[in-house]
């Protein structure tokens, strides 16, 4: 229609992006292949073609509380046929996979991204929600006494603030009283549908601020086994073919209905528009950025360097394009997605306030205290989660992939000096070589 503001968007994750269903991939539905990639199989099929003998061998290991061993057996029942997906897994993730395999306190649970006909995808919705939530933050300045004193009405004896207040401010910001009347009705987004082996199985671990660690915690902390499949990012190295995405804000169609309902009962009083969308929608970006920068990394050199890489891009012709004129270019949105995308992107700047349960006591939150990062190998780099760059097509088509980082050394402790001892005898020193005590003879 006449009016609508269309824009064809190439999706590139600058860093890991999951985005899930509350779905577990449970241990007794994977194995690790010969090629240390998770193999996923349907353990029904599985049983259904396994032999009488293998399927008693299950139902008894089950039984008798052997649940290793009932894996085990459905494991090795496992044909090439019935394996439904291959997917890549990272060192960090295969050796705490490795684990639980023969750990039976270990439990072996995989978050998985959200699928489509089998394929994973990065659902319009969500992006819709990150386009909705920057320009409800622009507008709160506005009405910061109205909002203030709406929190107050719906504080609850505790100090937390009812659901119901979120609805309630949302409509005092874009000024609708009925779903009818909220104009992102008018903004369509698509679903990006992810292009084969573009996932990684990877562990995650979560990162706090060294002035907030209890003296002398380690960093960061591991204590909770967190395995989740995540999108291949900018980072990881290497060419991927990127989807596009289509965000559709429809004017024409929105000014057409306006002016059949004056009265505005079925319609938007908002006037919603994409030049400030686009916008808003990086000012509260590129913000959250500098602020996580800020509170949870300064100081923190290696992970600082690997954000540096993930917001730098090169074109073909080998001209940089740095952060500093991604961030001038209005043609250019930056967005923060999915789980891990932490308290602050998901609520409004100046009136969020969260929930913390496990303080003592419990309070009221205005931002978060951790960060959930990508351990991508045991000695390689950490990596926030949820970054995502969407460019023009047009100059997406003319970038150069993106270098793969420079493996990094293992960092280990020095051994401690060790008291000098009196050389052995040749008879205890061919005793040892023998035994495998001596690591070099």
């Amino acid at each position: 229609m006449q009016g609508d503001v269309v824009r064809r968007l190439t999706a590139i994750p600058l860093t890991p992006i999951h985005v899930g269903d509350g779905s577990v991939l449970a241990a007794e539905e994977w194995r690790l292949g010969r090629d240390d990639r998770l193999e996923r199989f349907s353990p029904a099929a599985v049983l259904r073609s396994a032999p009488e003998d293998t399927r008693s061998d299950y139902v008894r290991a089950l039984e008798q509380g052997r649940l290793k061993e009932a894996q085990g057996i459905l494991r090795n029942a496992v044909r090439p046929e019935h394996v439904l997906e291959r997917i890549a897994v990272g060192p960090a993730a295969l050796d705490e996979l490795r684990q639980s395999i023969a750990n039976p306190l270990r439990r072996g649970d995989i978050r998985p991204m959200i699928r489509t006909g089998g394929r994973p995808f990065l659902p319009g919705s969500s992006i819709k929600g990150a386009l909705r939530t920057a320009l409800l933050s622009s507008l709160v300045p506005q009405h910061r006494a109205a909002i203030d004193s709406l929190k107050e009405r719906h504080r609850t004896p505790r100090g937390t603030i009812a659901s119901r207040a979120s609805n309630e401010v949302q409509a005092l910001l874009l000024r609708h009283r009925n779903p009818d009347q909220d104009p992102f009705r008018f903004v369509e987004v698509s679903d990006l549908l992810l292009p084969p082996d573009s996932t990684r199985i990877d562990r995650v671990v979560n990162w706090r601020p060294r002035r907030l660690l209890p003296r002398g915690a380690a960093q960061p902390a591991e204590k909770m086994q967190m395995i989740f499949e995540r999108v291949l990012c900018w980072a990881d190295g290497g060419a991927l073919l990127w989807p596009t995405l289509e965000i559709r804000i429809e004017e024409g169609t929105l000014a057409e209905a306006c002016r059949r309902d004056p009265d505005r009962r079925k319609t938007p009083s908002f006037a919603l528009r994409a030049a400030s969308l686009w916008k808003a929608v990086n000012d509260f970006h590129w913000k959250l950025l500098d602020e996580e920068r800020r509170r949870f990394f300064e100081g923190e050199g290696d992970i600082l360097e690997n954000l540096t890489r993930a917001f730098t891009l090169r074109l073909v012709d080998g001209t940089p394009l740095p952060e500093a004129e991604l961030r001038a270019r209005p043609d250019v949105l930056l967005l923060r997605l999915g789980r891990f995308g932490q308290f602050e992107s998901k609520s409004l700047e100046g009136v969020r306030e969260g929930w913390n349960a496990q303080a003592k006591p419990p309070r009221g939150m205005r931002e978060g205290n951790t960060r959930n990062l990508a351990k991508l190998g045991e000695a390689g780099p950490l990596l926030p989660f949820g970054w995502l760059l969407l460019l023009p097509e047009e100059l997406a088509e003319k970038l150069a992939a993106p270098p793969a980082p420079a493996p990094r050394p293992r960092r280990t402790r020095p051994a401690p000096p060790r008291p000098p001892a009196a050389a052995p005898s040749t008879r205890a020193k061919r005793s040892a070589c023998g035994s495998g005590v001596v690591a070099r003879c």
